[in-house]
């Protein structure tokens, strides 16, 4: 069984009609022997419920390990998790799959010197009181930036006069 290159996640009937025990399906049995799954608020008369999206988070759940092992579902080796649910949205006719992948280390962003000599419009100041590093010097010297607060504005923000 080797990973697809272009598909995230696939079946492979093949191998599981050959490795069940029945020689139909090994998916149908765990299907069988899991059907609490299906009625997971236990309200559905004949014990599976009848809302399409809720069967198919039991199926997919199923389908998956580690109930099937190895599951029915196929996974990219670069899928580290993965989970069908509504969502954000709880919309009985959309169902979302959350895949985390493992992906490169991004690239080094380019990050020219002078991209860090302003913050919130103000300039980097050296520790001394000078202005921010030029290209090629240490940057060790750099201090966060001065800041001046604004002059009070109204009396009861302003400090009260020290007596004499």
């Amino acid at each position: 069984m080797t990973a697809q290159p272009l598909r995230v996640c696939w079946v492979d009937e093949d191998w599981d009609r050959s490795c069940a025990s029945d020689n139909v399906s090994r998916y149908g049995a765990y299907l069988r022997s899991h059907t609490e799954l299906f009625d997971p608020w236990r309200e559905a008369t004949d014990g599976i419920t009848e809302d399409p999206g809720e069967f198919a988070i039991a199926a997919f759940q199923v389908a998956c390990g580690p109930i099937m092992s190895p599951g029915y579902v196929c996974w990219h080796p670069r899928v580290l998790d993965h989970q069908v649910n509504y969502g954000d949205d709880p919309d009985p006719t959309r169902l979302i799959c959350q895949v985390t992948l493992a992906s490169f280390l991004p690239m080094r962003l380019g990050s020219p010197w002078w991209s860090w000599t302003t913050y919130l419009g103000r300039e980097w100041v050296r520790a001394g009181g000078g202005p921010a590093c030029r290209p090629g010097e240490p940057t060790a010297a750099l201090a966060a930036p001065r800041y001046h607060p604004p002059p009070p504005t109204t009396a009861r923000q302003a400090r009260p006069a020290e007596p004499a």
